[in-house]
This record gives C-alpha cells, structure tokens and sequence, in this order.
C-alpha cells in the first residue's frame, strides 16, 4: 500500500515538473529547435495585431537570429499599414510590459527610413487614446533608429 502511494506521489511530482518546465521555455528564454522551427512559421502568418500578441504569448523565448528578423518584419508592417488597429491591443500593451518591449524592441535601423518617419509621424500625431507613454517610446526609439540610419 505504502509503495503505491509513493509511486503515485513520485508521479505526480514528476508531472508538476515536467509541466512547469515546458510552460517556463518561453518564459526563460529557452527555445527548444522545434519551437524555434514552428516560431519561423509563425511569425509569417502574423497579420494582425492579435495575432502578433498571441504569437508573442507562445513564441518569445524564440525571439532571436532569424525568427527576430521575421518579428521585425511584422511589427514593420503592422505600426506601418495597420496604425489604425493599434488601439485593438491597447489592453495588452499597458497590462504586458513585456509585450510593450517586444514591440518595441523590434523597431530599427533596417527598417526603410521612410518607413520609421511615417511611424513617427503616427505616433507622434494620431496615438490611440492612454498609449501616451507607449508613443513616446515608439517616438524615442525611431529617433535612435534614424540616428543609426
């Protein structure tokens, strides 16, 4: 009696471990290779600011070499042809500071220099009502960009 019952606790502890290490990947940074490889799918079917949220909840651990390159690519195109939609992720930019930054982080040099003018303007001009900060800093990290240009 005694053994099945260590046997079920000796399980349980292995499976609460297991658990919270594959929740914790992203978390800590660690991206296993085929996370890494669904993470470079990923980030070619973001399209909307919901959907570049969503991938960012699964995939931020990943968010390096090529899969960050893919993740400039996206916030490029979404600040620049979807301004509009931002307000859509309002909530989630001022409760994940996390995800503020990863926006954020993916704005840059490589971007074309008209392309970080525009978004400038935008958030300079038209920022989505208390994304105030949020603005600033898409303002004060063009300024960096354009000043690497």
């Amino acid at each position: 009696m005694r053994s099945i019952v260590g046997v079920r606790i000796l399980g349980f502890i292995a499976l609460a471990s297991l658990t919270s290490t594959s929740s914790g990947f992203a978390e800590s940074g660690y991206c296993p290779r085929s996370m890494e490889i669904r993470a470079e799918y990923e980030y070619t079917r973001v399209h909307t600011w919901a959907a570049l949220h969503k991938s960012f909840v699964v995939y931020h651990g990943c968010d390096n070499g090529g899969v960050a390159e893919g993740y400039d690519d996206a916030v490029n195109h979404l600040l620049v042809r979807q301004w509009d939609a931002l307000a859509s992720v309002k909530v989630e930019i001022l409760r994940d500071k996390a995800f503020a930054s990863f926006v954020l982080r993916h704005i840059n040099e490589e971007w074309d220099l008209n392309d970080l003018k525009r978004v400038r303007s935008l958030a300079s001009k038209h920022c989505p009502k208390n994304l105030d900060q949020f603005c600033r800093d898409v303002v004060t990290d063009i300024d960096q960009s354009i000043s690497q240009h």
